[in-house]
C-alpha cells in the first residue's frame, strides 16, 4: 500500500492547493459549458516540441483560441528547467504555468501552487536492441544509457534512481542526448538501453517499437516503486503498438509518474480556473481524479 504522504513533492498539502479552485471550476463547468476565456493570457513552460508536455500545452492553446484565449507555448529542455524557470518568473511575471514531473524537487520558499495532477501517468520505458532479455537489473551493469536532454524530468528521474545508494553499484554511463536521437542511436548500437518517460500512446515510443526495439522488463521493477514514494508501476500489455504483429511480444511491467500543473505567484485565480477549464476538456475526469487525491490527503 502507498505510503499516504506520497505523491506529495510540495509542503501545503494537497487538499489546500486544491480544494477551493478546483470546487470552483467544478461549479462552473456546472452553469456555464461555454466560457468566454478572451481575457486569458498566460504563459505556459512545456518542456521540448517532441515531448508529451509540448504536444498537452498546444492542445491547450487550441482549445483556448477557440474561445478568444492566449495559451502562450514556451518550449524548454524539460521538467526540472521548467520548474527553475517558473520560479525566476515570480519576479518579472513572464510566465505563469509549467507542466511539471512528479518528484522533482523545488527549494524551500519556492512561491509555486499545485494547480492540478493529470489523471494519466506517463510511463517510464527502458529500450534496447535485445531489452526484452533483461531480467536482473545486474544485467545492465556498465550499460551505456541515453537519459534524454539536461534539464528534462527523463534526466531527473534517471539519475534520482540509478545513482542512488541501491543502485550506484550498476556504474551505469549515462549520457544525455534529445529523445529522437536515443532511438536513433540505439538502433545504430552506440548505446546499449535509453530511457524515455512519456505517454504510453505516444508516437515516438509506437514508432521505436515498431522500428524493433523492445522494451526493458525487470522482475523486480517495483522494488523502484517502493524506494521511491513519487513512482508507481503498471502495465504495457502485448500487441499494444502492433495487435497483428503483436509488439510488444508480450506484457511488460513499467514505472509510472504523474505530471503536475503548477502556477506561480503571477497567476491569477482567474487564470488558473481558466486553466482548469481547459484542462477539464482534455481530460473530462480531471475533477474527481483530483478531488479524490484532495479527499484522501
Amino acid at each position: 500500500m502507498r505510503n499516504p504522504e506520497s505523491k506529495r513533492r510540495f509542503p501545503t498539502r494537497l487538499a489546500t492547493l486544491l480544494g477551493g479552485s478546483l470546487l470552483v471550476i467544478a461549479a462552473l463547468s456546472l452553469i456555464n459549458l461555454s466560457p468566454d476565456l478572451s481575457h486569458l493570457e498566460v504563459q505556459v513552460a512545456s518542456g521540448p516540441e517532441q515531448g508529451n508536455y509540448f504536444a498537452l500545452a498546444e492542445r491547450l492553446r487550441e482549445s483556448a483560441e477557440s474561445d478568444g484565449g492566449d495559451v502562450i507555448v514556451r518550449t524548454t529542455r524539460g521538467s526540472v528547467d521548467n520548474l527553475n524557470q517558473l520560479i525566476a518568473a515570480n519576479d518579472d511575471c513572464s510566465m505563469n504555468f509549467a507542466l511539471v514531473q512528479d518528484g522533482v524537487p523545488a527549494p524551500k520558499g519556492h512561491g509555486l501552487q499545485l494547480v492540478a495532477r493529470l489523471p494519466k501517468s506517463e510511463s517510464v520505458f527502458i529500450l534496447g536492441k535485445n531489452a526484452s532479455t533483461l531480467r536482473q537489473f545486474v544485467d545492465i551493469r556498465g550499460h551505456r544509457v541515453g537519459i534524454g536532454p539536461k534539464g528534462s524530468g527523463t534526466d531527473h528521474l534517471a539519475r534520482r534512481i540509478f545513482e542512488s545508494k541501491e543502485f550506484s553499484p550498476l556504474a551505469l554511463q549515462m549520457q544525455n542526448y534529445e529523445l529522437a536521437e536515443q532511438v536513433k542511436l540505439l538502433q545504430a548500437g552506440s548505446l546499449d538501453l535509453a530511457i524515455f518517460v512519456l505517454d504510453e500512446d505516444a508516437q515516438l515510443m509506437r514508432e521505436a517499437i515498431r522500428s524493433g526495439l523492445q522494451i526493458a522488463s525487470f522482475e523486480h521493477l517495483d522494488t523502484i516503486a517502493r524506494h521511491f514514494d513519487f513512482i508507481d508501476h503498471g502495465r504495457i500489455g502485448a500487441g499494444q503498438y502492433d495487435p497483428i504483429a503483436v509488439l510488444p511480444r508480450q506484457d511488460h511491467r513499467v514505472l509510472r509518474v504523474d505530471t503536475l500543473l503548477l502556477a506561480n505567484d503571477c497567476a491569477s485565480r482567474t487564470d488558473t480556473i481558466a486553466m482548469l477549464t481547459l484542462l477539464q476538456r482534455e481530460f473530462p475526469g480531471i475533477l474527481q481524479h483530483n478531488l479524490s487525491h484532495a479527499g484522501s490527503a
